[in-house]
């Protein structure tokens, strides 16, 4: 038995050294541990306020920018709209003191150049409210109409007049009629309930305009492009087209008869049958030498024509190329149409 014992006391002994030994690892480990934890306490501690003041002036900051950069914005805003309001007061009133002035003579050319000059200048860096009230001003001082004499009228040509609206409102009425403005840039004009009878719109280009309700009797558009335009609700009554690019334009609801469709472009546009052919009540339009919008050419007029394919410049001012099979003509500058070879 006591050998038993002798045996069993080394296992002993390594066990209680065993456990003492694990129990000092644990308790050093856990010392670590709480160390380690107070340590990075300490540390989150000392450096959270400083991250959150960091982070408390990078939105400050960000905030104040956008704050600033609104205020400029609107200071700018302030600022253009008080240049352009004087620029307008400056120009009515220079115009209204020379038209008042008794050495102003409508007929001279040379006074009327001189407000030819500073209309364009106005009318480039004015927005399009008031290149509105100027064509109105204009107008109403009889510059810019077509039944005053030649000689008395203001030439706008190369005017800049894109995306002005001239609408009609119950404080507002939109009579224009006669008014003249060949030559003009109206890119995306709008005209909502004028009155345009008799207008002359010569030579402009009025690409994606519109004519909404509008009454445009006898309005010439020769020579003008009208790509994507839109004549909604209006009245085309004997309106002249003559040599003009009607280029996916639309009329929808419109009212024609005795159109001018001389040397017409139409591809592309929303014109169908009724528009060429209108009833035998109205009267018919006149169509010569013009593409319809499906590419086809109406009657051509080749009277003028010789038969070495040539064509009279006296009458045409154009020229004339072959190719294998045909001969085309120019009948006007820009259009062509063709005849096969004899």
């Amino acid at each position: 038995m006591l050998n038993q014992l002798l045996h069993k006391l080394p296992v002993a002994f390594n066990k209680v050294r065993s456990d003492s030994i694990g129990s000092v690892l644990d308790q050093s480990e856990r010392l670590i541990q709480k160390d380690r934890f107070s340590y990075w306490t300490k540390v989150i501690v000392t450096v959270l306020p400083t991250i959150i003041f960091g982070v408390f002036t990078v939105i400050f900051t960000i905030e104040q920018n956008e704050f600033f950069r609104k205020t400029r914005e609107q200071d700018r805003f302030v600022a253009d709209a008080q240049n352009q309001r004087l620029m307008f007061d400056n120009y009515i009133n220079v115009i209204s003191y020379r038209l008042l002035s008794s050495e102003f003579h409508r007929n001279n050319s040379e006074h009327l150049l001189t407000i030819r000059a500073k209309t364009l200048t106005a009318l480039r860096h004015l927005g399009a409210h008031y290149k509105s009230e100027i064509i109105f001003f204009l107008y109403e001082n009889r510059l810019i109409r077509a039944d005053v004499s030649k000689a008395e009228r203001l030439d706008l040509d190369g005017a800049d007049l894109t995306s002005v609206r001239f609408v009609r409102s119950s404080s507002h009425r939109c009579i224009l009629s006669n008014l003249y403005l060949p030559g003009v840039v109206a890119l995306d004009i709008v005209f909502n309930g004028c009155r345009l009878m008799n207008s002359v719109f010569n030579g402009g280009i009025f690409n994606r305009s519109r004519f909404i309700s509008c009454s445009l009797g006898q309005t010439q558009f020769i020579d003008t492009y009208l790509d994507n335009a839109t004549f909604l609700d209006s009245d085309l009554d004997g309106v002249n087209f003559q040599g003009a690019f009607l280029t996916k334009t639309k009329l929808i609801n419109a009212f024609v008869q005795n159109l001018t469709l001389v040397n017409t472009d139409m591809l592309g546009s929303n014109v169908n049958d009724d528009d060429i052919i209108v009833p035998s009540t109205r009267k018919p339009n006149n169509i010569l030498n013009t593409r319809f919008p499906n590419g086809s050419f109406s009657d051509i007029d080749s009277k003028q024509l010789v038969t070495d394919g040539g064509a009279e410049i006296e009458v045409y001012c154009g020229t004339s190329f072959q190719s294998k099979h045909s001969i085309y003509f120019s009948v006007h500058p820009r259009m062509a149409f063709r005849v096969g070879l004899t």
